[in-house]
């Protein structure tokens, strides 16, 4: 067996000792963990080796596993020894937010957990570390901007209307408006402030990075009751909003796989073809990310419709051949 999948199970049968606050038998270990008992006996071993604080205890006539509560100098706190760990060893995928002002808190809490550790058990997680790799490649430096976001958390939380010097990056331009900050949302390692727009009398989202200054006004706001964020995000590809419309895309089979295992959008219905292709339908506000991701399968994907996405594909390949 792989060193990973017996790490995997050993970090489950963990877990299921945690969450039996009154105990478990070996047999009750090993059917709901899948397994022989004589593993579950062998993985025992290895937890209780690399630290973990595993004890048995008889209680009417059976031999049942526990887990003490807590680590000896753990911070008090309602969380089990199998979630203070598991957030431990998220920490590489929170890198992803270091220069914010939510990392320090995050870096802080880490840190009192690891002190609360035995050795042999971060021996353990090291090794549970190097089979599980959940770091994001792509990260920014927020290092600049968090003031900033400290600012519109602020701002936001007090119900506060702001004013922002604001760069449209499609026109590049730079324009001065008033926002009541709703919601500031994380998506795909970007900020984006989502509010109303005083100038435009709707709902906008905007590229927290691409704002260039920032004051918080006297005059307050309310979240409108019928607000949803969800809602707000659900029909849109990516980010950008537009008018609801709905698309059709046709795959080829060498590409339908990749298609299929992934959920791209709420709404999406795919038909399987005879020969291996794929129709995927959509229901999005705005076409102009659909686009660009139906056309980064090159020849293998074809809009159907609407026509009008039809004839923006045209012209773009047809500018774009141009440049060969």
């Amino acid at each position: 067996m792989p060193r990973g999948d017996q790490l995997t199970r050993q970090w489950g049968v963990l877990s299921l000792v945690d969450v039996h606050h009154y105990g478990i038998t070996i047999e009750a270990l090993a059917q709901e963990a899948g397994c022989h008992a004589r593993t579950v006996r062998r993985d025992l071993a290895a937890l209780e080796r690399a630290g973990f604080p595993l004890y048995t205890e008889e209680i009417d006539g059976e031999v049942r596993w526990k887990l003490l509560t807590t680590f000896k100098n753990a911070p008090h706190a309602p969380f089990t020894i199998t979630e203070l760990l598991s957030l431990y060893l998220s920490r590489d995928l929170l890198k992803v937010l270091k220069g914010t002002p939510f990392y320090e808190s995050i870096e802080s809490l880490l840190e009192k957990i690891r002190k609360t550790i035995s050795p042999k058990t971060l021996e353990h997680l090291g090794k549970l570390e190097h089979s599980l790799y959940a770091a994001q490649r792509k990260q920014k430096d927020y290092g600049r901007y968090k003031h900033l976001l400290e600012q519109l958390m602020e701002a936001t939380a007090d119900g506060r209307t702001v004013e922002i010097t604001y760069h449209t990056m499609h026109s590049d331009k730079i324009t001065v408006r008033k926002i009541d900050p709703y919601k500031i949302w994380y998506y795909e390692n970007t900020f984006f402030l989502i509010g109303w727009c005083h100038r435009h009398n709707e709902v906008r989202m905007f590229v927290v990075e691409r704002i260039k200054a920032l004051k918080a006004l006297k005059e307050g706001f309310n979240v409108p009751p019928d607000f949803s964020i969800e809602n707000y995000v659900r029909e849109s590809f990516g980010v950008m909003h537009g008018d609801r419309v709905t698309v059709v895309i046709r795959f080829d089979k060498e590409v339908a796989g990749y298609i299929k295992e992934k959920v791209w959008h709420p709404s999406q219905n795919i038909r399987d073809h005879r020969d291996g292709s794929i129709t995927v339908t959509l229901t999005v506000s705005g076409t102009a990310e659909v686009k660009h991701w139906a056309m980064s399968y090159g020849r293998r994907a074809q809009i159907v419709k609407p026509d009008s996405l039809r004839d923006e594909v045209k012209k773009e390949l047809s500018l774009a051949l141009k440049r060969y």
